[in-house]
């Protein structure tokens, strides 16, 4: 109960009294003039306002105050959460100005936060990581809290259900509070961890809150446990402050930022969560202070997003890094087996030249000259084959990141000899058409994605039952900056599923004739060669397009 009195003689003075909190249930408003009941009014957000003369966010009541007549007013409350006794009198001007700076304050910061949201929701789908999309449930649920716990639900949308709104408030702070401790366990990889452990304990009763709460549907009286839940949630925002110490002293990826973001938002909501409970009284400027800690606390955790997305991209880097460096070994590899089936031959008969020799030697010293002359040519000529093999070998996998001028047709006849054995086996022939003669390019990782197309292509004609078996490999010039290269196997068309998974790692049988190769043979070309790789099928088979920049 509270009394005014309008000393002016003359002049009526008009007066607004609003409550300042917009989520109080049951307001009976009771206005005595001069000792006399004069007016009623039924307010709080469990009641309608259509058929109040101001729909606003807040319970408020204009008051005419007569010349020389005193006035009583008496309010009687009834909410399920905590309440205010005291009422805020203010001035027609004063309350527009003040009304209309907090609708502009809330409305921008809903903007911010839509607008952040989004943002993070589609690095989300661009980086398939699920910190961005707790970002986004975090923000939205934030927003959804303020606008239904400021009221501005309830001013557009009073001819819904008012039960539902007024429980609506208490779902949305927990499962707020529930991505709120989801977010780091996630953002800094905390599985097995004891912060892991207790970041999941907090999130999991914030999660049994909303749940609890969602059942006020049914009875309202349940509201009535916030006074145990509140203690609850002043110690989880405790723990996070302890939490950013922790991390900070550890020197996460990321950790400044995010404490940055958690300690001033943590302290805000602390001293509006001390409002809320009824601990510290709400002052006119004092809604000013959650706002700006919202606003912190999500721009720096873009922040932090965006310093672990730099150190994603760094870990990226390396990746590919070692994806190419890991293609050379396999190739190399691949190679290796190749020469050394080569081999097998030449050092065959190198070793049955020795050993008749040395039979000769032991048994007919007076023919070991003669037969040694007639044996020394033909010895030459396997070390000789091994002895190029070997520099053919050197040569190819030369390792050179530099750009240089070579034919690459020249590159396909040395494939070829490399090959040689497995084409050979298979009856594969090599057709080859070339429009250049110079280009000037990387040879290395050009190099490597012909042999390891080359070898995907034998692969998949070994298994085919037809007699004639080709490869067909062009090089085209598109223009005098760009080389299209086209190689086309006669080996069938591959099926749907084995189209749909090419260039992944997702097959890496040798029956579906491509795996990890392909994969490797996509970063060289995007990252190494600048270029861009297609596939196709065609009526013979399997036909892949590279088209690359070069001079």
């Amino acid at each position: 109960m509270f009394k005014l009195r309008n000393t002016s003689a003359t002049q009526h003075l008009n007066v607004m009294l609003l409550h300042p909190r917009a989520g109080l249930d049951f307001i009976d408003l009771y206005i005595f003039k001069d000792g006399r009941l004069d007016k009623k009014s039924e307010l709080g957000d469990l009641r309608s306002n259509a058929q109040r003369g101001i729909i606003h966010r807040n319970s408020l009541e204009m008051i005419t105050l007569d010349p020389n007549c005193s006035y009583t007013i008496v309010s009687k409350l009834k909410s399920y959460g905590p309440y205010e006794l005291w009422w805020s009198i203010e001035s027609l001007n004063h309350f527009t100005l003040h009304s209309s700076l907090k609708t502009l304050t809330w409305g921008l910061l809903g903007g911010i936060l839509l607008t952040l949201a989004l943002h993070n929701f589609i690095l989300y789908f661009l980086f398939r990581e699920i910190s961005y999309f707790i970002y986004c449930a975090y923000a939205l649920s934030l927003l959804l809290f303020h606008y239904t716990y400021e009221g501005f639900f309830y001013q557009y949308f009073s001819n819904s259900n008012l039960e539902f709104l007024t429980i609506s408030s208490w779902v949305w702070v927990y499962l707020t509070l529930f991505f709120l401790f989801l977010f780091p366990y996630y953002f800094f990889k905390l599985k097995g961890e004891w912060l892991g452990i207790l970041s999941l304990f907090f999130a999991a009763y914030a999660l049994l809150c909303t749940l609890f709460y969602l059942c006020a549907i049914f009875n309202m009286n349940l509201l009535y446990f916030t006074r145990f839940t509140t203690p609850i949630g002043l110690l989880s925002t405790l723990y996070l402050i302890i939490f950013c110490i922790i991390i900070l002293i550890q020197k996460r990826p990321g950790s400044l930022y995010f404490s940055i973001a958690r300690i001033v938002f943590t302290l805000c909501a602390f001293y509006d969560t001390l409002i809320v409970g009824g601990y510290l009284k709400q002052e006119p400027f004092s809604w000013v202070v959650l706002p700006f800690g919202i606003i912190i606390d999500l721009v720096f955790l873009s922040l932090a997003l965006g310093a672990k997305l730099h150190v994603m991209q760094n870990q990226h880097k390396t990746n590919e890094a070692l994806l190419i460096a890991q293609s050379r070994f396999i190739a190399i590899g691949q190679t290796v087996g190749n020469i050394t089936h080569q081999w097998k031959t030449p050092i065959a008969q190198l070793a049955s030249q020795i050993m008749y020799l040395h039979a000769t030697f032991i048994h007919q010293k007076k023919l070991f000259v003669n037969e040694f002359e007639k044996k020394i040519p033909q010895m030459t000529q396997s070390l000789k084959y091994i002895q190029e093999s070997i520099e053919l070998f050197s040569n190819f996998y030369r390792n050179s990141n530099e750009k240089s001028s070579f034919n690459p047709s020249e590159e396909i006849h040395t494939i070829e000899k490399i090959l040689e054995t497995k084409l050979i086996l298979h009856s594969i022939s090599i057709n080859i058409l070339s429009e250049v003669n110079s280009i000037y390019a990387h040879k290395n990782a050009l190099t490597n994605i012909l042999m390891i197309l080359c070898e995907n292509s034998i692969e998949a004609l070994s298994n085919s039952t037809k007699v004639e078996r080709i490869i067909n490999i062009s090089f085209i010039l598109k223009d005098t900056s760009l080389l299209k290269i086209i190689i086309q196997d006669n080996a069938g068309q591959i099926n749907a599923i084995q189209f749909k998974q090419l260039f992944t790692f997702t097959s890496s049988s040798k029956k579906d004739n491509f795996g990890l190769g392909l994969s490797i043979v996509k970063t060289l070309v995007e990252k190494k060669l600048d270029g861009k790789i297609l596939a196709f099928n065609t009526q013979q088979g399997l036909s892949f397009e590279i088209i690359i920049p070069c001079t």
